[in-house]
């Protein structure tokens, strides 16, 4: 059963599409159809983009193309692929940007929570955010946070790799390159590696948000037996171990 609300599933079939057609372009400002367009190569930077009107479009386009590669396309997260390969992402003339936040410290829950209120405006710019996450109080578990417009999901994932059994892990070498890229002593893959795409995106007022919800370094030393015992407002686990480690780790990315 598919538990996505409308805005996850239009923004997921977006990222997903190898070819996307803007229509009805007789009926929008030259301008807006730009940006329109601007953002969608934010959001799926490989797909074809398609302008037409009244649904005319070259079916040579959009049947057949061969463009599509699902083992591709589940393994390499279209919405991610161009921040990380762009270190910093410039704001087009649109004013449409993207940045990734990376840390190797977990969130504290209480105050990721209390940071994270969508009607005080603190996503405010942002159009699209996912990725990977890390909860002190939750250290095994990986997180997929997912955004989209006003609607915010986190939700567990699985298990990171390093809190699963070496006998579990993925015996194809592709998969087994991913584990070793993403691996840091002494916490493994666990990462906070989160992708904004917005218009007119303060990055650093975002960045100082998600930093200020990190553990404090004296918070670190106190292990993950006091990081159990921390204030945690999010809700009750399940069991993780019933998610296939493959399938979170291509969530996640």
């Amino acid at each position: 059963q598919d538990e996505r609300n409308v805005v996850e599933l239009l923004t997921d079939q977006v990222e997903f599409a190898d070819v996307l057609v803007i229509n009805k372009c007789d009926l929008a400002e030259p301008e807006k159809i730009d940006q329109l367009e601007s953002l969608l190569r934010k959001l799926n930077p490989t797909a074809e983009i398609v302008r037409c009107t009244l649904g005319k479009v070259d079916l040579a386009k959009i049947l057949g193309t061969g463009r599509f590669d699902m083992r591709r396309a589940a393994q390499h997260p279209m919405w991610l692929k161009e921040p990380r390969e762009s270190p910093r992402s410039e704001a087009d003339e649109y004013g449409i940007s993207s940045f990734v936040y990376r840390a190797r410290r977990p969130f504290h829950p209480q105050r990721l929570w209390d940071s994270l209120d969508l009607e005080t405006g603190t996503l405010a710019g942002v159009i699209r955010s996912k990725g990977a996450c890390w909860i002190a109080s939750r250290h095994d578990v990986a997180y997929q946070w997912a955004h989209a417009g006003v609607c915010f999901n986190l939700s567990p994932a699985g298990l990171w790799w390093a809190a699963a059994d070496r006998d579990e892990w993925p015996e194809e070498s592709e998969y087994r390159l991913e584990v070793d890229a993403l691996w840091e002593e002494p916490y493994g893959d666990r990462r906070q590696e989160l992708v904004f795409i917005g218009i007119d995106l303060d990055r650093q007022r975002l960045i100082r948000l998600l930093d200020d919800s990190l553990l404090t370094p004296e918070e670190m030393s106190l292990g993950q037996a006091g990081w159990a015992e921390l204030t945690d407002p999010l809700p009750p686990l399940e069991d993780p171990d019933e998610e296939s480690l493959e399938d979170a780790q291509d969530a996640l990315g």
